[in-house]
């Protein structure tokens, strides 16, 4: 270093010599100003720090190889131009090509034809808002490989920048196994749809083929039971009366199958509300007495250690959130089946306690033979029956997977204990209801009148289109019992047209499956005549399940009748409809007062 004159110090290089002046030896400096030599450490220093960021550089993207290589998806970095510019073995196996030549490749490349145009738009998006986007985000996409098949993949895509330079890395899996199971799973789930659909139109034909018959056993023996009670030996109406309970066993089986296939389908209507328990338990022991009273069983029911006898006054301080017709199936479904199999002389009662917070278990137990603990299971499987004492008990083992599956859709859970040789008890759980400000109940079944009106009524007119000759005389001896009615009779669409023009009933009785023309287009063409807008029409058919009903009611039926016919609700609807029409506007100048409201 040397100083200058105005004090400044600068870099110089010197270099010595010598020679001799006299006897003297003199030294010669020479001083060189080295002010170049900082902008060569610069560089050299700039040099180095090149020479230490690309060994960076190859040690991060040789780390970012051995990355690659180690994941199980493969993966391509992609620059902002397209360019592959690493892929793994992964990538290699996937699309056919070496390393080597995906390097040579651009991204489209690996895309079909078809998605080019598209996928280079959403690559120049992408690197404008670049983001994460990971796996599963419901994109269907397809690669194409080196041999030219197309494979459906999933991608994930990041971003990172390197040297200024922006790159994107794709994580690409074949999907291939999914999507053959996910199309597997579809096609069985399609395949059950239609197995499910196929078995519902079986039973649904299989339920009309034997209501029809039904309807004559049935209704006639009604007829003969009303009629003959005068007229018929006490060994005659025992007889009538056998014929009424195997129809109505052989009727309930139906039922129950048509109940089962709706509910497994999960085609169960629900209205659910704030139930009265003690009342709704008080109307089903009433309905259940008769049964016990054949065999001697005691029954009762009660809320924690308060006890009630079967007539008792129903305590109203309990509410479940319920459907009220399903649950008082479920309840009668317990008790039916604590009696019949149940002791001679033995005991049933139902209780309710609180289960939890908002929980309410209702316990039917009996004093039977009790289940093994190892065979309680096998209660709630379709068509298993355990023959644990009473072996003529009649059923098809399928009304506790109904009663089940009710509980559960409403919300609830079903469950029992068995001890053999003390009994059962079969409880079910449901969420606490509100009490209403206005306790309503429901009226119960329609009042069934066992005798004709006295009442004296003009003559009204009722159509019934049947195509069924012995299904017409049957509806026909009922309404007997209705004298002031009179009854017409059309075995086609085509007549009951051209007697409800011509001839003006009060009420028509439809049948659906009626030939050349079903009952809802006969229904419109009543509906389209002048006088048939206000008319009453009932539909009266074996279609039972809930779809039919609620489809001839949105059709415009004002009513609807399953076959069998109970002869109490028919007669019940008929006074209720003809009812109406003498209060309206088309005869108001007479009057029928109906028994059934």
């Amino acid at each position: 270093m040397a100083r200058t004159g105005d004090g400044r110090e600068v870099t110089v290089e010197i270099s010595l010599g010598h020679c001799e002046q006299g006897r003297t030896l003199r030294y010669r400096r020479y001083a060189r100003y080295l002010a170049r030599k900082a902008a060569g450490e610069a560089i050299l220093k700039a040099m180095e720090e090149a020479e230490m960021a690309n060994k960076h550089l190859d040690h991060t993207l040789e780390s970012l190889d051995h990355l690659l290589a180690a994941l199980p998806d493969a993966m391509l970095g992609v620059s902002a131009d397209g360019r592959i510019r690493r892929a793994n073995s992964i990538a290699e196996a996937l699309f056919g090509y070496s390393r080597d030549e995906l390097l040579s490749l651009y991204v489209d490349d690996l895309l079909p034809d078809r998605f080019r145009e598209r996928h280079a738009g959403l690559v120049r998006e992408y690197f404008a808002h670049p983001r994460l986007r990971p796996m599963g985000e419901g994109l269907d996409l397809v690669a194409r490989t080196g041999d030219g098949r197309e494979v459906p993949v999933e991608i994930s895509l990041g971003h990172f920048e390197q040297g200024g330079e922006r790159y994107v890395i794709a994580a690409i899996r074949d999907i291939t196994a999914r999507k053959a199971a996910e199309e597997a799973i579809l096609r069985a789930k399609e395949e059950a749809e239609e197995a499910n659909n196929a078995k519902s139109q079986f039973l649904c034909n299989m339920s009309h083929e034997l209501r029809t018959p039904l309807n004559a056993i049935l209704g006639f023996a009604q007829l003969l039971k009303a009629e003959g009670s005068h007229q018929l030996s006490e060994t005659q109406r025992t007889d009538v009366q056998e014929i009424l309970d195997a129809g109505n066993h052989l009727l309930r089986l139906v039922n129950d199958l048509l109940d089962l296939t709706q509910i497994e389908a999960g085609r169960i209507n629900l209205s659910l509300e704030s139930v009265d328990l003690g009342h709704l338990l008080g109307e089903c022991l009433n309905l259940i007495t008769p049964m016990a009273e054949e065999r001697n069983i005691m029954l009762s029911y009660g809320s924690g250690d308060s006890e009630f006898g079967p007539h008792a006054p129903a305590p109203a301080d309990t509410f479940l959130w319920c459907d009220r017709t399903r649950l008082k199936q479920v309840v009668l479904n317990f008790l039916s089946n604590a009696i019949k199999y149940n002791e001679e002389n033995g005991k049933v009662s139902i209780r309710w306690t609180a289960a939890s917070e908002d929980r309410i278990r209702v316990s039917v137990t009996d004093t039977g033979a009790g289940i093994e603990p190892k065979r309680l299971d096998e209660l709630f499987t379709s068509f298993g029956r355990l023959v644990m004492g009473q072996s003529q008990v009649e059923g098809a083992g399928i009304g506790l997977v109904i009663t089940k599956k009710i509980v559960e859709f409403m919300g609830g859970s079903v469950g029992v204990t068995s001890e053999l040789g003390h009994g059962s008890s079969f409880w079910f759980e449901l969420r606490k209801g509100q009490h209403p400000c206005e306790a309503t109940q429901d009226s119960g079944a329609e009042s069934q009148p066992d005798v004709p009106s006295t009442v004296d009524q003009p003559e009204l007119v009722v159509l019934y289109v049947e195509d069924n000759p012995f299904d017409s005389a049957l509806v026909g001896r009922m309404l007997e019992q209705r004298p002031k009615i009179r009854l017409l009779s059309a075995h086609t669409p085509q007549s009951g047209l051209e007697m409800a023009r011509t001839r003006d009933p009060d009420l028509i009785l439809l049948d659906i499956n009626l030939p050349g023309m079903d009952g809802y287009e006969l229904l419109e063409h009543l509906r389209a005549m002048e006088n048939g807008k206000d008319r009453p029409v009932v539909a009266i058919s074996a279609n039972a399940m809930s779809h039919d009903i609620e489809k001839a009611l949105a059709a415009g039926f004002d009513e609807y009748i399953t076959k069998p016919i109970d002869m109490h609700r028919l007669i019940a609807v008929v006074d209720r409809m003809l009812d109406r029409v003498a209060n309206e506007t088309r005869r108001p100048e007479q009057s029928v007062t109906a028994v059934a409201p």
